[in-house]
């Protein structure tokens, strides 16, 4: 993978014995994921079926695909959208007809040569970094979006907590996050698990001021205020620098 100074990543990858470049957002590359049915970018979350797969370039695939479990969206009728098969995460396999997936679809965005976007249409994407992942691999995804969809009066909130001061990033295994609630200062706190990832239990609907500044000796930046959304997760990260201060007494 290679940075750039406009913040993209552009990954070089082999496919088909074909030499396929994959760029991705570089801002993003170490942050939160997106969560839950909160992510605006995403229009169509479902569990379906892939009916047909249509080759329509040497990396491009259109996928007829019958929705099996609604999750944001018209849950009515076949879907079909598009797909960049080479680019799709390390782990993800090729998609074939017959394979059942959790798809994250937004609408197909054009941009122009200074990367801004021109238009819009009605065809849907699937972004080859989006959350989506075959049925096998989305059991805790869907669990999740699931147990949301019960959720009337309140939200959940996770993200991950990285670490710089090893030398390179890495989670940030048992932090406390703590969450205090701006209307009447209530407060929650939790903790990473081994991965540095965490999850609040769900929370009532509201805006929450959020800070990894718990531990002496260590920053997380300056605490933010975060929108709890009912039955949607909010998702959030924070980096964890050296933090100090060195006094001495003059003689």
């Amino acid at each position: 993978m290679v940075p750039s100074l406009s913040a993209v990543i552009v990954e070089v990858r082999e496919w088909h014995g074909k030499q396929i470049q994959c760029v991705h957002g570089g801002l993003g590359f170490f942050g939160p994921k997106p969560c839950g049915t909160l992510d605006y970018a995403y229009e169509r979350v479902f569990v379906g079926t892939v009916q047909s797969v249509t080759e329509i370039s040497d990396t491009d695939r259109r996928l007829d695909i019958t929705p099996d479990n609604v999750f944001l969206g018209d849950s009515k009728g076949p879907v079909t959208t598009t797909v960049n098969q080479a680019c799709l995460t390390p782990n993800d396999p090729e998609i074939k007809a017959g394979d059942k997936w959790l798809f994250y679809l937004r609408t197909y965005r054009a941009f122009r040569t200074d990367g801004k976007p021109i238009y819009r249409t009605v065809q849907l994407e699937m972004p080859f970094d989006s959350p989506s992942k075959p049925l096998s691999q989305a059991q805790e995804n869907i669990a999740q979006l699931r147990h949301l969809a019960h959720l009337t009066d309140s939200g959940i909130l996770s993200g991950s907590v990285r670490r710089m001061y090893t030398g390179e990033m890495d989670g940030a295994p048992n932090h406390k996050i703590v969450a205090t609630r701006v209307s009447d200062g209530t407060q929650y706190s939790t903790l990473t698990d081994s991965e540095g990832e965490f999850k609040f239990d769900p929370m009532p609907a509201g805006i929450y001021e959020v800070t990894a500044n718990t531990a002496d000796g260590f920053w997380g930046g300056k605490a933010g205020k975060l929108d709890v959304h009912a039955g949607k997760c909010t998702s959030t990260g924070f980096t964890l620098e050296i933090d100090g201060i060195i006094s001495s007494h003059l003689l």
